[in-house]
């Protein structure tokens, strides 16, 4: 896959990457989300990767707690 140009990595390494966007050719499309007024639309940016991101921080940090280890 193809990182967004506003993703903020390292050129050297990725540990994680999550879609705050998805490319369409050459187009970035946002991502399918909730909006105010009870709607659905597509947004893009890095506001859209953080919950990934938190949620997969969480899951790593509930297995090392069941393990009895500190993260």
């Amino acid at each position: 896959g193809r990182l967004s140009d506003f993703s903020n990595f390292s050129f050297l390494y990725v540990e994680m990457a999550a879609p705050g966007a998805i490319y369409s050719g050459e187009t970035i499309v946002g991502l399918a989300s909730t909006l105010p007024n009870s709607r659905y639309g597509s947004i893009a940016g890095t506001s859209m990767a953080a919950p990934l991101v938190s949620g997969a921080a969480a899951l790593i940090q509930s297995w090392f707690w069941q393990k009895g280890l500190e993260v």
